[in-house]
């Protein structure tokens, strides 16, 4: 019974990646080039996004996955607590793990990772930051919206 639900999440997969391919081509080759997301993770972001439809900076696609600072204010403290883990967990994850790969191969990751940790941060707060420039990268790099990429990349 596992085998045949195994095999219709593999079929339903590939079903779901050749639908995107055909209506979003030009986004998979554009995600596709960022060294560091796979077909796999382009067709999530495409399918979680819409397409990048909903969201006019990559800010908001940011914050809509889920790899921004929660910031409590009060009064005159500022107390910074992790991310908001809004958006889908699963993309969240994927892109986690691509961000090892883009320090691994993408030289202007890499040495923003090395800054990063250069400056003190965590390994795992340097790595959402990855994450958080590879989400800009992802909108700069759809058709729908034009924005700036931080210095940072």
């Amino acid at each position: 019974m596992l085998v045949h639900f195994q095999g219709a999440i593999t079929r339903l997969t590939g079903e779901i990646q050749q639908l995107t391919e055909q209506h979003f081509p030009s986004q998979i080759r554009r995600l596709k080039s960022i060294v560091g997301i796979s077909i796999t993770i382009a067709t999530a972001l495409i399918d979680v996004t819409g397409g990048f439809r909903q969201f006019h900076s990559a800010k908001a696609l940011a914050k809509y996955i889920g790899v921004v600072p929660v910031v409590y204010q009060s009064g005159k403290s500022n107390i910074t607590k992790g991310i908001c883990k809004t958006g889908d967990p699963q993309l969240r994850a994927m892109l986690y793990m691509a961000s090892w790969s883009a320090i691994r191969y993408n030289k202007p990751c890499r040495e923003f990772y090395k800054r990063l940790k250069a400056a003190g941060k965590t390994t795992k707060l340097a790595l959402i930051a990855v994450v958080n420039n590879g989400a800009a990268r992802a909108v700069a790099s759809s058709s729908v919206c034009r924005c700036e990429v931080r210095r940072g990349l």
